[in-house]
């Protein structure tokens, strides 16, 4: 497990060079370019969270260390090409912070809310971002016909029921990665018989904590099975 030595030598107020900082202490290196898209981003969550309810997160330094920073976190575990999709992607975590990070994937943002989905569109147009998709809708009703390299998801439902709707969606060698906090045993107990039924196995796991205080997190890769 990692520790969370980062001081506390900066202001809080220097939100760049924080961001930069706990992007470091997660190996992660962000070029000035990747933060100032991330920058771009912020404010226009928290100009449109102002009007309607896109998170609960509402100051620059809980966005950066619990939505950005834990975003990025799962870069080391992703592909550098290909098409990833975030299901329920919310705001866009993680989907559009990993897409500032690795501009060469395409990105599919499955949102069923519609207010949120409009916010993805308008973050798209707003950072300029190409080869992202928003779909709108639930991702039962996602067609099975397109497949991905890797699907991730970030609080969309525990680990069977994501697993359940993931697998269908995944290539042959693709990836399925779940988010969770820090104890992720009895999810993990109670979602075996679903591993087994949808072939899939555990690939890997890391157990961190965020910087800056910001949580105990834990993500599960898992890859289907061929025998």
């Amino acid at each position: 497990m990692i520790r969370d030595t980062l001081d506390s030598r900066r202001s809080f107020n220097d939100w760049k060079a924080k961001l930069k900082d706990g992007a470091q202490f997660l190996n992660i290196d962000l070029p000035e370019n990747s933060i100032a898209l991330l920058e771009t981003y912020l404010h226009e969550l928290l100009t449109w969270n102002a009007r309607i309810n896109i998170t609960a997160i509402k100051t620059p330094d809980e966005v950066m260390v619990k939505h950005f920073l834990d975003s990025l976190s799962t870069l080391p575990f992703l592909p550098e090409h290909g098409c990833l999709a975030d299901v329920g992607a919310g705001g866009g975590f993680p989907g559009i912070p990993i897409k500032i990070a690795r501009p060469a994937l395409q990105v599919t943002l499955i949102e069923a809310a519609r207010k949120k989905a409009n916010f993805l569109r308008h973050i798209m147009r707003s950072l300029k971002l190409e080869a992202v998709e928003v779909w709108a809708g639930r991702v039962e009703h996602f067609p099975e016909e397109k497949k991905f390299d890797c699907i991730i998801s970030r609080a969309f439902a525990d680990l069977k029921k994501f697993l359940q709707v993931a697998t269908p969606l995944i290539k042959k060698q693709g990836r399925v990665v779940a988010m969770k906090g820090g104890n992720t045993a009895k999810e993990l107990r109670a979602a075996e018989a679903e591993m087994v039924h949808c072939g899939l196995e555990i690939a890997s796991t890391r157990s961190f904590l965020l910087p800056y205080a910001g949580g105990a997190r834990t993500i599960l890769v898992f890859k289907k099975c061929f025998t």
